[in-house]
């Protein structure tokens, strides 16, 4: 069943399916049986580096780095604590002692100096989100076995050593040439030159057996394409188009057809790495307006067109599909929308009301997002000196809006909070950026009857507390994040909004009702 995740939507693990999950459990595992309960590393950001774990957010990396063992879940360039004495290595992606252009996880085990048990994965690829709307019927992750190069670079082996398959049925034979081989899923035998081993398949490996593999068989049955494109781009900018694709078919080309207005232009995805297509869109095209596309795959049986993997081309006289995809170019000069309610709203991070709805206003094309708070206290979140909490805070990452080094994000200077109350009383609220280490800038500001549109400057952030959203469960876990050093603003190193209702009220104002509602937040 790891094709598809019948599992709660926050829960979707399997070494096949997912083997970058997969190793960050093996992590884990170090991490419960080397570290003593109770140790205390510190606040983040700073526990990100302890003993010998390391955690990397950004790079989607967790590292365990100890003295016989090597894991990573991602590329990285760190060199491990002794290559020496290594005698297990798990990975995903590229390091300093193997280099594998799969997306599969591998496994290598020392055997004795000069011998070591390789065993790779297929290839996983995602092509659909694992954590929304899940069914047995929908396939999220595909199993692909192809042949991909590996380099592996372990002194005992040298610069040149055979690769035996072991497990049962597999007839895969590959020489190495410095280092470097091609390779397929399966379990294999690596043995320098002129060294002896007298192990047999039977042989024990702990649990495993040397020739023992299993995993899931191939699932592609047909082109699949995943491709998230940016909502908003400045004009002027450089501008990238990528995608992952996997077919049943051999590939022959990737090509996008783009047009802005009256400006028309066809380019070709070139592979990247693996299963990734890359194309830079001309200057020509990056001008004030709608940058509409749509990325055709070419196979040796078939033309497909996405979006809706539709067969066929637009250039075919009875092509029917009126699906793009739509990039829009803003002037240099215009604000930057980091949340925009009718577009952005279900991706708001917040706890349940039943009243809580997106309601359009009386500007066409325009919505808000109304909150209608009864109680602003959660029973079942207290302070540490066990006093109630009267906050109601929801988040918004933005940094899917943003693409790349965005210049008119990185000058500006203002933040403008388009909102309104939905009662006759004056309503406050605090807006704040939340930073990738932890912390909070923010200000309170009060939302009158007559007004819509509150500036603030960012010159008048100050650091406020962070609360932790979504909330942890069990809910007794601390409802504020305390980080071990907030920093300077930097709004380069912001990722999203937080909204509180709470903060700076007397005891009246937190007693009562509170109805508001948000309709955008840009910067300038």
């Amino acid at each position: 069943m790891g094709y598809a995740n019948t599992e709660y939507d926050t829960h979707y693990m399997n070494l096949a399916y997912t083997p970058q999950k997969a190793l960050s459990l093996a992590i884990a595992s170090r991490v419960f049986h080397k570290i003593p309960m109770g140790t205390d590393f510190g606040s983040y950001p700073t526990n990100i580096k302890f003993d010998d774990f390391s955690v990397n957010y950004e790079k989607d990396l967790a590292v365990y780095n100890g003295r016989d063992e090597f894991i990573y879940t991602n590329s990285n360039q760190i060199d491990p604590k002794s290559t020496k004495n290594l005698q297990h290595i798990a990975g995903f992606g590229d390091s300093k002692v193997v280099n594998y252009e799969g997306t599969g996880a591998y496994f290598l085990d020392k055997l004795k100096d000069g011998v070591w048990r390789l065993e790779v994965m297929p290839d996983a690829i995602s092509v659909k989100n694992p954590l929304g709307e899940n069914s047995p019927d929908k396939k999220v992750t595909v199993i692909n076995w192809k042949t991909a190069k590996m380099e592996v670079k372990l002194a005992d082996l040298g610069e040149k050593f055979s690769v035996k398959a072991l497990n049962t049925g597999n007839t895969f034979t590959t020489e190495t040439a410095v280092k470097s081989f091609n390779i397929r899923p399966g379990t294999y035998l690596l043995k320098s030159q002129n060294t002896s081993f007298e192990g047999k398949d039977s042989t024990a490996l702990k649990n495993l057996y040397l020739k023992e593999f299993t995993a899931p068989e191939t699932n592609v049955d047909q082109t699949y394409l995943k491709h998230e494109p940016v909502k908003v781009h400045t004009a002027g900018q450089a501008f990238a188009i990528d995608a992952r694709i996997v077919s049943n078919e051999k590939v022959t080309q990737v090509e996008v057809f783009l047009q802005n207005g009256n400006s028309y232009d066809h380019l070709n995805l070139e592979r990247e790495k693996g299963y990734t297509f890359i194309a830079k869109v001309p200057e020509k095209l990056l001008i004030p307006g709608f940058l509409k596309y749509r990325i055709l795959v070419h196979t040796e049986a078939n033309t497909y067109t996405f979006p809706g993997n539709v067969q066929g081309s637009p250039a075919d006289w009875d092509f029917y599909s009126d699906k793009q995809y739509s990039v829009t170019i803003l002037p240099t000069n215009a604000p930057v929308y980091l949340f925009n309610a009718s577009e952005d709203s279900e991706r708001l991070v917040m706890g349940w009301q039943p009243e809580n709805e997106l309601v359009p206003t009386a500007t066409p094309g325009e919505a808000e997002y109304q909150f209608h708070i009864k109680n602003l206290v959660n029973p079942d979140v207290l302070a540490k000196n066990g006093d109630s909490i009267y906050d109601y805070s929801f988040r918004y990452n933005f940094t899917n809006k943003i693409s790349g080094e965005n210049k008119a994000f990185l000058s500006a200077n203002r933040l403008i909070l388009k909102a309104r109350v939905l009662s006759e009383k004056p309503e406050k609220m605090q807006v704040a950026f939340l930073l990738k280490n932890g912390s909070a800038y923010g200000k309170t500001i009060t939302l009158s009857t007559e007004n819509e549109e509150y500036p603030i400057s960012l010159n008048d952030l100050k650091p406020v507390k962070t609360v932790t959203l979504p909330r942890p469960y069990p809910t007794f876990l601390p409802y504020y994040f305390e980080p071990e050093n907030s920093g300077d603003f930097q709004l380069g190193n912001t990722e999203a909004l937080q909204f509180s209702i709470g903060p700076e009220m007397n005891e009246e104002e937190q007693r009562s009702a509170h109805d508001l509602s948000i309709i955008s937040v840009s910067l300038k």
